[in-house]
Formats: structure tokens, sequence, C-alpha cells
């Protein structure tokens, strides 16, 4: 199974943070960038009201009954590999990197992952694309002191196709700032699974 293909599964990004914490030495006294701090510090959403409304007898459901938490959940299959935010690999992850400015630009509705390594943290972020120019978005991951945090669902704007027609034929670095890629978010209440 190839790396990327493993961040499909919640389980996975548990044990790839175990296996990058491991290979730390002791000594290190780092915390997370401090860009990161407002993904790491934020927590919330998806928690299941129990009201049993009729909003949630559609929504996929984990082993307990509960409603799903993360994007990665809902059963949407990925257009791409997840893609490893690092300007400095961009050239060895070419393809996957075509994949999601291709799927970005085009609006087909589909999941896109992408995976951020710090040193001692590991960040997600899932994009689902609901329609031409607009996605559910939801950035989640563990980090030495904190544990696993996920951030709410925000509903977002993209920029337009031709921006990300742009990233796919010049794969130029700065393209790989999430920030980049939206006009403007706003949180949803709660989770709903997108019927694409």
């Amino acid at each position: 199974m190839s790396l990327t293909r493993s961040f499909r599964h919640p389980g996975a990004l548990v044990a790839l943070f175990a296996l990058v914490v491991a290979c730390e030495p002791d000594d290190t006294e780092s915390a997370p960038p401090e860009d990161s701090q407002t993904a790491l510090g934020a927590t919330g959403g998806g928690e299941d009201s129990g009201d049993g409304g009729a909003g949630d007898q559609d929504e996929p459901q984990d082993s307990q009954g509960s409603a799903p938490t993360l994007l990665l959940e809902c059963g949407i299959d990925p257009a791409c590999d997840a893609l490893l935010l690092d300007p400095a690999a961009i050239a060895s992850a070419s393809a996957d990197a075509r994949c999601l400015f291709t799927a970005l630009g085009a609006g087909e509705p589909t999941l896109l992952q992408t995976l951020t390594l710090f040193d001692r943290s590991v960040a997600n972020l899932d994009l689902a694309i609901l329609s031409p120019g607009e996605v559910l978005r939801q950035t989640y991951g563990a980090s030495v002191g904190l544990g696993e945090w996920i951030n709410p669902v925000m509903r977002c704007t993209l920029r337009s196709p031709d921006f990300f027609a742009a990233c796919a034929a010049d794969l130029d670095p700065s393209c790989l700032d999430p920030e980049q890629w939206f006009l403007d978010c706003e949180e949803e209440p709660t989770l709903h699974c997108p019927a694409l």
C-alpha cells in the first residue's frame, strides 16, 4: 500500500503520527510552527445532537451509530491520492498536485485530501467538492502535547478555474498554500455528509 493511499483511513493517521513521534530525538523541545497554532487550538463540530431529527437519518454512521465528525467518514470517493503539501517536494509529487488542481478547477463532486507534516504534528485538509466553485473544507490532525484535534467544517467559495489551471500547468510552489485556494469560508453548524 502506498504511503499516500493510507491517509484515506483515519487510523492510518494515528499510525503515521506515532511513527513521526517515535523517530524524533527525545531531547527536542520543539512545538508546532506558529502557523499551525490556530488549527491545533480549535476543536469541535460534528457532535450528534441526539435530537433524532429527520436530517440525521441519511447520514452515514459508525459502528456505535453516531454521525460522522470528519468529511473523510462520509464515504466520498477521492479523485486523487493525498497530496503532501511540501513546496520542496512538489516535483516528486507532480502527478498528485496536477490531479488536485485539475479537480479543484473542474468542480466535479469528489473528495480531495492534503497532508502537512510539522516537527511534532500532522495536519490534514479534506475538501469535498460540491459543485463548481463550492467546497466543504475540514482540517484535523494530531500534535505532541495536544493529541488529536478536529476543526469544524467550513463551506468555502473557490477561486476561479483559471487559477487552478495555472497551478496545474506551472506547479508553482506558492500554489501549495491552501489559503490561496479560497475566496471566502463560513463555518457550518454541523457536519452533514453531502450527497455526491
